[in-house]
């Protein structure tokens, strides 16, 4: 015989703790399966993106990017950031709230920026993981997105193996809501 739970939330007996969550609702994921490279100072769109639909307005959701970082000389900065996409608009950047987007030289918003100077013209990669543990207040449908800058004319880049243009790293986007 099978057995079936459901609930409207899911709290802890204690009670959720100050900023944290009860337990998951849902977990939904994106990805891609090539690099995505820019030399743009200006943060623009990687092409990683995933959605989620929040079942309680009052959820929170947990965005965790993993994939490589990628660029192309010894001394290069990545900066990313996660950006939270409503209805068409941008309603946030991640953690820093709605400040813009600006550029790698000014990184409002920025959740992570890697950096490289190994001393030489080598390309390089490097694991990388991201997270944001944002409160949306909707239940309208959200889209969470990578974007990316580089510092001058240097390509960086997301989802690449080192200096070998023929290899790529799959990258993912997973939301979980959590109550």
């Amino acid at each position: 015989m099978a057995s079936e739970l459901r609930v409207d939330k899911i709290i802890p007996v204690d009670g959720a703790p100050t900023g944290g969550g009860g337990g998951v609702i849902q977990v939904t994921q994106g990805s891609i399966t090539t690099r995505s490279q820019t030399s743009s100072n200006a943060y623009v769109a990687s092409g990683l993106s995933g959605t989620i639909t929040p079942k309680i307005n009052t959820s929170k959701v947990l965005v965790t990017v993993t994939t490589s970082a990628t660029w192309d000389a010894g001394q290069s900065t990545l900066a990313v950031i996660i950006r939270r996409k409503v209805g068409g608009s941008y309603l946030a950047n991640s953690p820093l709230g709605s400040t813009g987007h600006g550029n790698v030289n000014s990184p409002d918003g920025a959740t992570m920026a890697v950096y490289c100077n190994d001393g030489s013209a080598a390309n390089n990669q490097v694991p990388m993981t991201v997270q944001w543990f944002d409160s949306p207040a909707t239940t309208s449908e959200i889209t969470y997105e990578l974007w990316m800058a580089g510092n001058g004319s240097t390509i960086v880049g997301i989802g690449g193996l080192g200096d070998n243009a023929s290899y790529d790293v799959y990258s993912q986007i997973i939301m979980m809501e959590v109550s």
